[in-house]
């Protein structure tokens, strides 16, 4: 059984429509679609937003349904400066951007469940996913090609056509609407890309010893536009990212 989890219904919408549905549960407000999927028996659930509200459905499925991997699926907004909306994020590692102390010259992150003081190695900030699942999810990645972006590249820096990216991606309990933070997050992380959930499930996951994968399409830059951005591209970015999860459940 693999657990599908996307933050907002338009992130499973699609899934949703397309599984082979054998039941539907609802448990702490949360309804799981259980059923198949490209040849694999799923459960598929709407979180919503937040680092809590991503580790309480990450424990259910894990507790409830006996899931013996997650994927994340969904949107995010692009930290790196070579980065475009509608770009697709592969995540490597995962690490919480808001986890740490704060003292004169600001945030020093630290691993969740660390105490955050003392010494910080920002190596030791990031959770790894699952070796197996990002390896199938690379090769497959290999033969999408993303439409272009809807409408023209209205809010973007330039026009061309998505691609496929891996790397880190970091989450927090922000959206983030500042290109200095934006910049900050680059600068401290290495970060591709900034979202809300994936660092939670990811600790989940860990503690649990279930196999986890992160895969995220940017709908903004996690600029000032973001907001703007996130409205007009939230649709095509969540199909972007819900293809690849397609393509993951035939190959494994």
């Amino acid at each position: 059984m693999i657990g599908i989890i996307g933050a907002l219904e338009e992130e499973i919408n699609l899934l949703k429509n397309k599984i082979d549905l054998e039941k539907k549960e609802k448990i702490a407000k949360r309804n799981f679609y259980i059923g198949k999927l490209k040849g694999q028996k799923v459960v598929l659930v709407k979180s919503g937003v937040g680092k809590v509200n991503a580790a309480v459905t990450s424990q259910l499925l894990i507790t409830a349904f006996n899931v013996k991997k997650i994927i994340f699926t969904g949107i995010a907004g692009g930290i790196a400066p070579h980065l475009e909306i509608g770009d697709l994020i592969i995540a490597s590692q995962v690490a919480q951007h808001d986890y740490g102390n704060i003292g004169n010259e600001g945030l020093v992150p630290f691993k969740p469940g660390a105490y955050p003081f003392g010494k910080m190695v920002i190596e030791d900030v990031y959770y790894k996913v699952d070796e197996g699942l990002f390896d199938i999810a690379t090769k497959v990645s290999q033969d999408i090609v993303l439409d272009d972006l809807p409408g023209g590249v209205i809010f973007s820096r330039k026009a061309r056509r998505p691609i496929i990216h891996k790397g880190i991606v970091v989450t927090g309990d922000q959206f983030i609407l500042s290109k200095s933070k934006q910049q900050w997050l680059y600068n401290t992380f290495n970060a591709l890309a900034t979202e809300m959930e994936g660092g939670a499930v990811t600790q989940v996951c860990c503690l649990n010893k279930i196999p986890f994968l992160l895969i995220r399409s940017l709908s903004d830059l996690a600029d000032e536009k973001a907001e703007i951005n996130f409205q007009k591209f939230v649709q095509y970015a969540s199909a972007n990212s819900l293809l690849l999860v397609e393509k993951i459940l035939a190959r494994i």
